[in-house]
């Protein structure tokens, strides 16, 4: 019973000298890399929505660092990466970077959908294409 007083005189002081005096910040600021994380994130989930409304499959999705000069990106199942960016200029050096690295290391070539902000690397290249738009692009 103790306890709960001190609990609750705790609270009723923080109520009046002001929470934000001691450090304690409200969860709904955030700080603008924050916000800005949050947005891209939230952009690669359409996009994963989008390509799941489609009739492909997503059921293992794992955001990462997938597509390394991506805002955002995350992959399905294994051969299916999703990637957002934020520059156009990001999106042009993902793809000359990955058919540089194919070449140099012997991987064979892979079909990649590319949209006007996106990535999906898949081995249902044409479907997506018909479905989400976007150029088939080979890596």
């Amino acid at each position: 019973m103790k306890q709960l007083f001190s609990i609750l005189a705790l609270s009723a002081m923080c109520l009046t000298a002001g929470c934000a005096k001691t450090g304690v910040v409200a969860s709904s600021e955030m700080s603008p890399s924050t916000a800005s994380e949050s947005l891209e994130l939230g952009k690669l989930d359409e996009i994963k929505n989008r390509y799941v409304k489609a009739g492909f499959h997503c059921d293992e999705w794992s955001i990462g660092d997938q597509l390394q000069l991506a805002s955002a990106s995350g992959s399905c199942e294994e051969g299916v990466r999703i990637g957002y960016f934020v520059d156009a200029t990001d999106l042009e050096k993902q793809v000359a970077a990955s058919r540089n690295w194919t070449e140099e290391y012997d991987l064979g070539k892979r079909s990649w959908v590319v949209g006007e902000d996106w990535i999906i690397e898949t081995n249902e290249a044409k479907q997506v294409a018909k479905n989400l738009g976007g150029k088939i692009v080979i890596i």
